[in-house]
């Protein structure tokens, strides 16, 4: 009796959700269709099912369920993002258009909003209808609240103090290749590439505010005058030893660590007189495309107006600097993946970036701005 009541609460819906992360689609469905309508979790429970059928490629049967659990509860967020899902998959463009349409965004959190605007604004851009398309993506009322911090540029005073420094490194510790570009240069694309192929990718400060360490916080011209030999040897020590715990018990497939971050001058100035002699990698490409995405899917650090600049700042520095054309890359081009492969100290993979369903891209491709040109610097 204890079982049963244990059962009808919530343990086997625990136990589908178990199943569903470790991959075994069968045992989880065998869990969510043991609660029955009317008991706890049922709704949740037809949600994982529905799930589940999508992952088999079982999409009218995922669309079914989630149609059923919407005439029953209303606007659930979760039934419409699978009903909509599932309606892509099975190539009904007008279908999910039309409940993409309906959606009363007022009833549902900052996440959700963001979903179904990015789902409705790719719809209509697939569908050519770029006029409704940018309508969607820049409608206010559609948008999720964003704080982002916004990195500045430098004034012509601290780039010129910056390209005077010249640390000298006496240590023989390798630092990681310090990698750089934003969402709109396909950064996250990139670094998820990376990580797939063994390449040991530190990205927390790309999801959080990052570690406590020497780049954490920018310092004024006036503190770095004051930074001597030691002081430089003493920050680049517990850099590392921060690195290292990061890394412990991660095998090491290639001699490289690599540390990302947003485009930011002020936290290069750090990066040029800390680590002189690291690897920079710069992921850059035109404006225009950068405008298009940050309109498409969100602020970023560094606004599409003022990208170039930080860029030329970052570039006349004196880094060990890399520029990689994003576009290049994206397009799987031999002579930048042979470069790449070469920076990174290992053979890399084509990645897969265009094969992805066009209604889960967070990337546009190179020159996709010109379809909404009457709109750029707006």
């Amino acid at each position: 009796k204890m079982q049963e009541k244990i059962t009808d609460k919530a343990l086997y819906y625990r136990l589908g959700e178990l199943h569903e992360k470790n991959g075994n689609k069968d045992k989880a469905l065998e869990y969510y269709k043991k609660i029955e309508e009317g008991k706890t979790k049922y709704v949740q429970a037809q949600m994982g099912i529905a799930r589940c059928k999508i992952e088999q490629g079982k999409f009218k049967k995922a669309q079914k369920i989630c149609t059923q659990v919407l005439q029953n509860t209303g606007q659930n967020a979760e039934a419409l993002f699978l009903l909509i899902t599932s309606l892509l998959f099975q190539d009904k463009q007008k279908a999910a258009q039309a409940v993409l349409e309906k959606i009363d965004y007022s009833k549902f959190t900052d996440v959700y909003k963001k979903i179904f605007r990015l789902q409705h604004g790719l719809v209509l851009d697939n569908a050519k209808m770029f006029e409704q398309a940018f309508a969607v993506f820049t409608d206010e009322s559609k948008v999720a609240k964003q704080e982002i911090q916004k990195n500045r540029l430098l004034s012509e005073k601290e780039l010129k103090k910056t390209q005077k420094f010249d640390t000298k490194i006496d240590d023989d510790r390798k630092d990681p290749i310090f990698l750089i570009g934003s969402p709109s240069t396909g950064l996250n694309y990139f670094v998820d590439w990376l990580y797939k192929q063994g390449v040991i990718v530190l990205n927390d400060r790309l999801i959080s505010v990052g570690r406590p360490d020497i780049l954490f916080t920018a310092q004024d011209m006036k503190t770095l005058k004051k930074v001597d030999d030691d002081m430089v040897r003493i920050e680049r020590k517990i850099y590392h030893q921060k690195v290292k715990v990061l890394t412990s018990g991660i095998e090491q497939e290639t001699p490289t660590i690599v540390d990302c971050m947003y485009i930011n001058p002020e936290q290069m100035i750090l990066v040029k007189k800390f680590f002189p002699n690291a690897k920079v990698v710069l992921l850059a490409r035109d404006t225009p495309d950068i405008w298009l995405n940050q309109k498409a899917f969100g602020d970023e650090p560094i606004d599409s107006k003022d990208w170039n600049e930080a860029k030329n700042q970052i570039i006349s520095m004196g880094l060990n600097l890399t520029q990689i054309d994003a576009d290049k890359w994206l397009e799987n081009d031999k002579e930048t993946l042979n470069q790449l492969s070469e920076l990174f100290e290992k053979d890399l993979a084509e990645n897969e970036v265009a094969k992805q369903d066009y209604w889960r891209k967070s990337i546009f491709p190179k020159g996709h701005w010109k379809n909404y040109q009457q709109f750029l610097g707006q």
